[in-house]
């Protein structure tokens, strides 16, 4: 235990460990364990039409996060997964320059939406329904295995 306390103690000045909470420096570090909505709503970067609809004439944008905040934690983090490659929100999320991003992409109900965790962005179909978006944003998220095509063995 001495050892990794001298260890923190290299990186972090004892005066600043001694002036955080234990549940800061761990959320620091590790990150917070509920995904805040507010706050990923807020540093998202809409790059969707604005005016696109779903059947029910209601936006598409709406329709979204209505599906994200109806997800329970665990399809949350998932998510977040599949969009930045961490499953938890750094307590300075959206300080950084790379916001999360949605953006359009072709296809239909039946597609899949993608991802690319570099730049935090969802590449979202045009889907008609909220079960539509629902069902597939899920099926993408829990099956995702990898980050991008990171660990994927290729057979010639």
């Amino acid at each position: 235990m001495a050892e990794l306390v001298r260890g923190i103690y290299h990186v972090v000045s004892r005066q600043a460990m001694h002036s955080c909470s234990w549940r800061y420096a761990q959320a620091r570090a590790c990150g917070n364990q509920k995904i805040d909505m507010k706050v990923l709503r807020q540093y998202t970067k809409w790059e969707c039409s604005r005016d696109r609809k779903v059947e029910d004439g209601r936006y598409l944008e709406d329709v979204f996060w209505k599906v994200l905040e109806e997800f329970s934690e665990e399809n949350k983090r998932l998510y977040l997964k599949f969009v930045t490659g961490k499953q938890k929100m750094s307590i300075d999320f959206g300080s950084t320059k790379d916001k999360h991003k949605v953006t359009s992409m072709g296809g239909n109900n039946a597609t899949l939406p993608q991802s690319h965790t570099c730049f935090n962005t969802l590449d979202l179909p045009p889907y008609t329904t909220e079960e539509a978006m629902r069902k597939r944003i899920i099926t993408a998220i829990q099956f995702c295995g990898e980050i991008d095509t990171d660990g994927r063995r290729y057979e010639y």
